[in-house]
């Protein structure tokens, strides 16, 4: 069975690195569809660094206006905030329990995995595609057998914290 991956962020910017993992994760046989999901605020992160959703949105329409098979989710603007992964899975599976989901994210999020709200549900319940970060160390958790560690996936050098930068500079 085909699977829709969900791939969660602030894209803050987006940019090419987000574009080419998730065009990545589409040449996977069992990805079908990736649905990059908006997030407002991330639990994790401070909100002070964070532009406004609606232009991230509006950058984001922009970017995938000739992509297939890549679509914006923006469920996590509806949902109280902070939004927790956990919480849009489950409303997510509510609206579509036709589709089978599972999640993207790079190996720097699997470092902070076990932060996260309800990791071990999450853990158990959907299977995780892991792109590797510059910098990071395999942990245990890569060890997981719902843990599919994506070695091949492109290791772009580029970050939305450096672009920030970059245009404020």
């Amino acid at each position: 069975m085909r699977s829709t991956a969900l791939y969660f962020g602030s894209f803050n910017p987006v940019h090419y690195g987000h574009l080419a993992i998730a065009q990545y994760a589409l040449t996977l046989p069992e990805i079908d569809e990736v649905w990059l999901v908006l997030s407002p605020q991330s639990p994790l992160k401070s909100e002070n660094l964070l532009w406004d959703e609606q232009k991230r949105l509006q950058l984001l329409q922009t970017a995938l206006i000739a992509i297939e098979n890549i679509r914006i989710c923006t469920i996590e603007l509806e949902m109280s905030r902070p939004s927790y992964t956990i919480d849009t899975l489950n409303s997510l599976q509510m609206q579509y329990p036709e589709k089978t989901f599972v999640i993207l994210m790079g190996a720097d999020n699997l470092e902070h995995f076990e932060q996260w709200k309800s990791y071990k549900t999450i853990l158990d319940t959907y299977r995780i595609y892991v792109y590797p970060r510059a910098g990071v160390v395999q942990n245990t958790l890569f060890e997981h057998p719902h843990i599919c560690y994506l070695a091949d996936a492109p290791l772009l050098p580029v970050s939305s914290t450096e672009l920030r930068a970059s245009i404020e500079n």
